[in-house]
């Protein structure tokens, strides 16, 4: 009986024992998967403003991982996380969007670290342009290639400026859980014009209107290869299928008075599908005043053969010089023709 109540007491003593070690918990934290404030960067101008991107509805995000931290076996191996998913601005106050240097972008079903994989992520914008599409395949070196296909040229409101982080981001560790950030390079060209006048014109001059024409217009096929340099006046990545001549109005409305420095704010930018253009094709057609005085559709030409290419910014700078109209005496004429009738005058 002694021996039953010793065993009872025992087994009392241990579950108050194992009461108290379940209070010990062990909690394994797992961050969320973040995307950091976005650059994007042309050769001759750099952008780390985020307006523009967030009000165009933000970017597209593919991200995979492994199930290693030392290869992605793509056909095997590679678990899709993100697939095309709008990595977007968060809202301020009454829906408005952040605009500043270190937006804070987000997403919707949120991912998260997987410690023991790798990933690779890939992006481009953006998110719903309104021409041109996207796609994306596994190319050399186990690495994401974009495809962009659809895209036109045009003014910049009208015109869709892709955006793409060439390479991705690769390699990243799931027990580094840092936001993934992402650098993104223009995909199009940039063309700015610059206005100004003669330095021997005095007189007041405003420019009407200028059209463009002589580049091609049909839609452009990106498709993304690994080599490629982005700045380096190369095209390589893009095709035209189609052709169709192009003529665009980069001013409709009055300039203010040009100088001889030149203006740059009064030409709308545009936004063109990357290619080389023949001598003498690229013409600009010009209306302007000077001193009130109309001067319709006076055309200028470009000698040379022009490059468009990815990732530049290039800048035209039209100069109105119209000869002057000048005068000056070639000869004077003598008095060398003879009457005709008497010259004798009899005086009585």
């Amino acid at each position: 009986m002694n021996k039953k109540i010793y065993i009872l007491a025992t087994a009392a003593i241990f579950a108050a024992c194992a009461s108290n070690d379940v209070k010990n918990d062990i909690e394994e934290s797992v961050n969320e998967i973040g995307f950091a404030a976005v650059t994007y960067k042309t050769t001759k101008a750099e952008i780390t403003n985020n307006t523009v991107l967030a009000n165009e509805g933000g970017f597209v995000v593919w991200g995979y991982k492994a199930k290693n931290q030392t290869t992605m076996d793509w056909a095997e191996e590679a678990y899709t996380v993100f697939d095309a998913v709008n990595v977007y601005v968060k809202s301020g106050e009454n829906g408005n969007y952040i605009a500043n240097d270190n937006t804070d972008w987000t997403y919707a079903t949120k991912k998260y670290w997987d410690k023991n994989a790798s990933y690779c992520f890939y992006a481009v914008a953006p998110y719903n342009p309104s021409s041109g599409t996207y796609s994306i395949s596994t190319g050399a070196n186990n690495t994401k290639m974009i495809t962009i296909s659809g895209a036109k040229s045009g003014l910049a409101s009208a015109s869709d400026d892709f955006l793409l982080v060439r390479g991705g981001v690769k390699d990243r560790k799931g027990t580094n859980q840092a936001n993934v950030d992402l650098t993104f390079h223009h995909t199009m060209a940039k063309i700015d014009f610059l206005l100004k006048k003669a330095s021997n014109i005095t007189d007041e001059v405003k420019v009407q209107k200028i059209t463009m024409t002589g580049w091609d217009n049909g839609d452009g096929l990106f498709v993304q290869t690994l080599d490629a340099t982005p700045g380096s006046l190369s095209h390589a990545e893009w095709t035209i299928p189609s052709t169709d001549a192009g003529s665009i109005d980069v001013l409709t409305t009055e300039s203010a008075a040009l100088t001889t420095e030149g203006a740059a704010t009064t030409t709308l930018p545009c936004i063109m599908v990357p290619q080389t253009i023949a001598a003498n094709a690229l013409t600009f057609t010009i209306d302007f005043k000077i001193a009130g005085e109309p001067f319709k559709a006076q055309v200028g030409k470009i000698s040379t053969e022009q490059i468009w290419g990815t990732d530049s910014h290039i800048t035209y700078t039209l100069t109105i010089n119209p000869a002057a109209i000048e005068f000056d005496v070639e000869s004077i004429c003598g008095f060398d023709n003879t009457g005709s009738g008497a010259t004798d005058i009899p005086v009585e």
